[in-house]
């Protein structure tokens, strides 16, 4: 897809100068419309690059919503959301502080209250999102986040039509009021975090796991919003007075797949997780699906299915932290928004062993708290 932006630009001599940005944006093989009722945007580093398609700073933002007890993240594409927010910043060269910006104002907006259960927190305006991949079945991000704005939607689909609904303005019109577009918006919407639930599982095969995903990990990985631990080893966390060690016991056979797992939550500012006060606790994690089988793929002859959790336990309340479990014993890290967070991995299979003030220990800052 091809763009062109155009901006006037004043020059010193006050003589009107027009400069234009012609760009080029990656087919959208996949582009999907949602309503997000409980979300937050979490931040990182900011990546200075800006090449569009993939370099430019999606792993600086991230926007975090749930529907239906499922939860999902998307890295959030600062080129594309300039695209179609202010393309004029890509003229000027500016689309990455603009961005920024933009992104703040949105986080900032009043209205905010826990959801509960750990999950998002609930804003009393939803948001509109786009979502994309430019390959088919591959990995999806956000190219638009807007706030929803009833009337401003209803004029301006009046005006241009509904991408979300591929409504022409005359069908919007006959709707008659931007309460009646938005709830066809709030069911496609529904639709279409289904088909979100479905298209995340679709690769997972029928049977008992995944063998590629069961496989044991020798060596603990560390990505933007999770780690990948290694059986029997402890990870640490710690914000303010709370420590908690946490770790991986065992696999399990339950449903697909699960595993069993211990923490020690040491709350007194002492960091010490072997003094006698520490709290302990256990429990099982797993993951559990139904799954239909379709027409094998003509073009290929593999078989694919239709899959849907059938009540799927990820949830390890540790303490004060709330993290989630996936298949491989990864554990995704929990936010805290306005509320310093620092976790550190170690080859400690032993609880005596676990010395938060060891030099040894490298804490990294959750950047989901920011």
């Amino acid at each position: 897809m091809r763009a062109v932006a155009i901006v006037v630009l004043a020059s010193l001599s006050l003589v009107p100068r027009v400069a234009y940005a012609d760009y080029d944006l990656p087919k959208a093989e996949e582009r999907y419309f949602l309503l997000a009722d409980e979300w937050e945007l979490a931040s990182g580093p900011v990546n200075s690059r800006t090449g569009h398609g993939g370099a430019q700073g999606r792993a600086a933002h991230v926007l975090r919503t749930q529907s239906n007890r499922s939860e999902f993240e998307w890295p959030i594409d600062l080129f594309w959301l300039a695209d179609r927010v202010d393309s004029d910043s890509i003229c000027t060269g500016t689309h990455l502080q603009r961005m920024e910006e933009y992104l703040a104002g949105l986080q900032g907006k009043e209205g905010w209250h826990d959801s509960g259960e750990g999950g998002p927190r609930k804003c009393s305006r939803s948001l509109l999102v786009e979502v994309v991949s430019t390959k088919k079945g591959g990995v999806l991000f956000v190219a638009g986040i807007w706030i929803l704005d009833p009337q401003a939607v209803y004029a301006r689909a009046c005006a241009r039509g509904s991408d979300m609904l591929g409504a022409d303005p005359g069908v919007v019109k006959a709707m008659g009021s931007a309460e009646a577009l938005v709830a066809k918006m709030r069911a496609a919407s529904d639709v279409t975090w289904k088909a979100m639930a479905d298209r995340r599982r679709a690769t997972i095969p029928p049977g008992p796991g995944n063998k590629t995903m069961l496989a044991v990990r020798q060596q603990a990985e560390v990505s933007e919003t999770s780690v990948g631990v290694v059986l029997g080893e402890f990870l640490v966390l710690r914000s303010g007075d709370d420590v908690v060690a946490v770790r991986i016991t065992e696999r399990t056979a339950t449903a697909d797949g699960g595993a069993r797992f211990e923490y020690y939550h040491q709350g007194d500012g002492s960091g010490d997780v072997g003094k006698p006060n520490v709290v302990r606790g256990e429990g099982e994690v797993f993951e559990k699906y139904t799954r239909l089988a379709l027409p094998p793929d003509p073009r290929t002859g593999k078989a694919s299915w239709q899959v849907h959790d059938a009540g799927s336990r990820l949830r390890i309340q540790c303490g004060p932290f709330h993290l989630r479990w996936s298949m491989g014993d990864w554990l995704c890290l929990p936010t805290q928004p306005g509320k310093d967070l620092f976790f550190a991995v170690t080859t400690c299979t032993k609880l005596s062993d676990v010395d938060v003030a060891a030099p040894t220990l490298t804490w990294i800052e959750n950047q989901k708290t920011k």
